[in-house]
């Protein structure tokens, strides 16, 4: 069963699957696209990136969706403004529900972890902190909440 990580992000542009790669390769974690994939390292709009995580057999996938009028991203936003809905009201909540309604872009990292070591792990949050980092972006973890860095900012489970 996955595991699912969110990253909302406030910039409608997104790294290439090249540049995701070669932050991977700077932070010498090992990661590779997918041999099964077909994707352009260099191109800019991108919906599914899949990593290969070496010492595994495990692949990471990243999936971006761009919000639009029809979108799996405008769904999923939509559907965690009517959860903080329900959450009593606090600074915390009240700056991730303005967040959500400026989210551009989500990246939906699915880890698996019935397959994956503790260097898989490294891979996915590096992925994850690059996406923050590059596109103005907050984490979502399924089961905890809202993440800023490594701090818990409002617990959703």
């Amino acid at each position: 069963m996955p595991y699912w990580m969110r990253v909302f992000c406030r910039k409608p542009d997104a790294p290439t699957p090249g540049e995701v790669l070669e932050a991977l390769s700077t932070s010498k974690l090992p990661a590779q696209l997918h041999p099964d994939a077909d994707i352009d390292p260099e191109h800019p709009d991108w919906q599914q990136l899949a990593l290969a995580l070496d010492g595994d057999d495990s692949t990471l996938l990243v999936d971006r969706n761009c919000l639009r009028r029809e979108s799996l991203a405008k769904e999923e936003v939509a559907a965690f403004l009517q959860r903080l809905g329900r959450v009593p009201r606090s600074k915390a909540r009240d700056a991730i529900i303005g967040h959500l309604r400026d989210t551009k872009q989500v990246f939906c990292l699915q880890v698996p972890t019935d397959s994956i070591d503790p260097t898989g792990w490294a891979v996915a949050h590096a992925v994850m902190r690059f996406l923050v980092a590059s596109c103005d972006g907050i984490v979502h973890a399924d089961g905890e909440g809202f993440y800023r860095g490594n701090d818990l900012v409002l617990e959703l489970a």
